[in-house]
């Protein structure tokens, strides 16, 4: 035996950040490590294999002539499980999606073997039947074990006959929570947030590790107690891939609205507050990167997280040796400026009009010295330089970033109505909401739910428009014959689309700014806010396509092709059968995706100094 390392209490399913948070205590749910068995493929993370080499003492002590082989630990801290494994297999029960072979019978599922307390003298009695198989098999055994409390006293391998102590070796442990194994920065006061979970510049359980280092940002709709769970699963998976880097995993404050409507409370609607939130965190993200870390960086992030890593890199030259993108909620015109327009993002209603006057070309009217030039997603945040290498993870089968043509729906109702027809057809809940956010900015009643009220791609009727009503503001639209005749002049001080109004058109937007003598200073000091809210992007998210540029340098992985294991049964069936989705990554248990964080680990040299 020898020394061990490892994490105690997390617990894991393929329930989301939820169901993973250490310690926690939700009324609905224990700890895995108290109940006696495995608590599915998604809990063996939690678990590490110990070796018994037993072939010398099986013969010489054998357990026919009354010698005892018992485990013993006197804190109670470790549970363990039999298996058949040998040494040349022993990480099986992590990346072998076969069922078969546990328990002092091998006739049990990994996903439901049971465990067994060790406790202190006398401890618990090794199966007989087990050590006859072992002996049989060359004399090595392996059993899994679990930390269920802190502890540093060893766990025993002792031999008894007749009640009596015979000799014992020890393997030594230091068990704690997992978050006592990794660093944690908290960024969440940026972006008018506020801190609930401190952070940690120490990691006083850290397995040992080289002069590299791993930061991890999680992504949208993630709270700070969840980015607890998202962090710790991270950090056990990047592990038991080979990673011998420092991890860091960073919160920020990317669950703004998080269960303001209360038909939807784990979800956050308002995502442009959060987009605002991403951009606003990146500087700090980037002085972090530039002064608080020495060695090698290797930055990983989910969906939304990655625009507050672009922009760190892109905006304020954060060194990173590798960069891996997964599921990117970022346009693909925002990383490469190159990538041609797709026709289904743009509004169905603006279809046969000239681009020019789109909220998205509206910068194109003004020259490079007026900050009203940079209200465009494109190569916002392209500027990649300070980077070694950038990785992009995709999956053509994403859900939430997936295409949408035709109309979105946009009214809170038929968001909903939407949202339900895609439950009844088995279709994931979150699909197409990316889309749907970028298609319906000007479109929407409100700020706070999916998209915009005001710019994007409603109409400025007012001025463009024909009232067509005796009372009220019914409008019929410039036609786009008519559109085309208007000047560049005209555009840049009365848009084609509408800044002024929200789309009820009666409530004048302070952004009616930009219109004005003084519209560069504006947009200057709210350029990404406007961004967010009133500029929609013309391209596909990065994290349901490749993008081009780093096609060249074979860049692109289609996390669908490439690194899925078998995937869950429950995901079997179904209009997403075998899908991988959004959030996958982490919600699907290592076992299934276990070649995506080897990627990582191997691409990023993690391994080794």
């Amino acid at each position: 035996m020898g020394s061990r390392r490892c994490a105690s209490g997390g617990s894991t399913s393929t329930g989301g950040a939820d169901d993973q948070i250490p310690g926690s205590t939700q009324a609905e749910r224990v700890n895995n490590w108290v109940l006696n068995q495995v608590q599915g493929r998604s809990d063996l993370v939690n678990f590490f294999p110990v070796a018994l080499c037993l072939s010398n003492s099986l013969q010489l002590l054998p357990p026919a002539d009354g010698f005892e082989y018992r485990l013993v630990q006197e804190d109670s801290a470790v549970k363990f499980v039999y298996t058949g494994l040998t040494p040349t297999n022993a990480f099986d029960y992590l990346t072998n999606t076969a069922s078969a072979g546990y328990g002092t019978n091998f006739d049990q599922a990994v996903t439901n073997a049971g465990t067994l307390l060790v406790t202190g003298v006398p401890g618990v009695a090794l199966d007989t039947n087990w050590l006859a198989q072992i002996q049989d098999a060359g004399g090595t055994g392996v059993i899994l074990l679990e930390g269920c409390a802190a502890t540093t006293k060893p766990l025993w391998l002792e031999i008894w006959r007749n009640g009596n102590l015979l000799g014992g070796v020890p393997l030594y442990l230091s068990i704690n929570g997992e978050e006592q194994m990794f660093r944690h920065l908290n960024l969440s006061a940026y972006g008018n947030g506020s801190v609930e979970v401190a952070s940690r510049a120490d990691a006083p359980n850290e397995p040992a590790t080289i002069n590299k280092n791993l930061v991890f940002l999680h992504g949208y709709n993630v709270n700070q107690q969840q980015a607890r769970g998202v962090q710790s699963e991270m950090f056990k998976r990047f592990y038991w891939s080979g990673s011998k880097a420092k991890f860091y995993g960073v919160t920020w404050n990317g669950a703004v609205s998080q269960g303001d409507i209360p038909l939807l409370q784990n979800i956050s609607c308002n995502l442009q507050t959060n987009i605002v939130n991403a951009l606003q965190t990146a500087p700090h993200l980037a002085d972090f990167l530039i002064n608080g870390l020495s060695g090698e960086t290797t930055l990983v992030a989910h969906s939304l997280g990655n625009m507050v890593c672009l922009s760190a890199i892109s905006d304020y030259g954060a060194p990173v040796d590798k960069y891996f993108m997964i599921d990117a909620a970022v346009a693909i015109e925002a990383i490469d400026g190159g990538v041609d327009n797709n026709s289904e993002m743009i509004h169905p209603d603006w279809a046969d009009y000239t681009n020019q006057l789109n909220a998205s070309e509206w910068h194109n009217l003004f020259p490079t010295n007026d900050a009203r030039s940079t209200l465009t997603w494109r190569d916002r945040l392209s500027n990649l330089s300070s980077a070694n290498a950038v990785y992009n993870f995709y999956s053509t089968n994403e859900e939430v970033l997936r295409e949408f043509p035709g109309m979105p729906p946009d009214t809170f109702l038929s968001s909903i109505a939407a949202i339900a027809s895609e439950w009844w057809d088995n279709t994931d809940t979150a699909a197409f909401v990316w889309v749907w956010q970028e298609k319906d900015k000007g479109r929407m009643v409100g700020n706070n739910f999916i998209s915009s009220s005001h710019g994007g791609w409603q109409f400025n009727d007012i001025s463009y428009g024909t009232n067509i009503a005796t009372i009220g503001i019914l409008y019929q639209h410039m036609s786009p014959n008519a559109a085309m005749q208007l000047t560049t002049s005209q555009l840049q001080t009365n848009s084609f689309f509408d800044f002024n109004s929200d789309n009820n058109g009666n409530t004048i937007h302070p952004d009616s700014a930009l219109i004005g003598v003084d519209g560069s200073t504006y947009a200057q000091a709210n350029r990404d806010r406007i961004l967010s809210d009133v500029i929609p992007a013309l391209t596909l998210p990065a994290g349901a396509n490749l993008v081009p540029r780093l096609q060249v340098a074979g860049l692109n992985f289609n996390m669908q092709d490439k690194f899925q294991s078998g995937w869950p049964s429950a995901r079997s069936a179904g209009n997403e059968a075998l899908k991988w989705h959004h959030s996958d990554f982490d919600y699907v248990a290592y076992p299934y995706t276990h070649k995506l964080f080897n990627e990582i680990v191997n691409d990023g040299n993690l391994k080794s100094p």
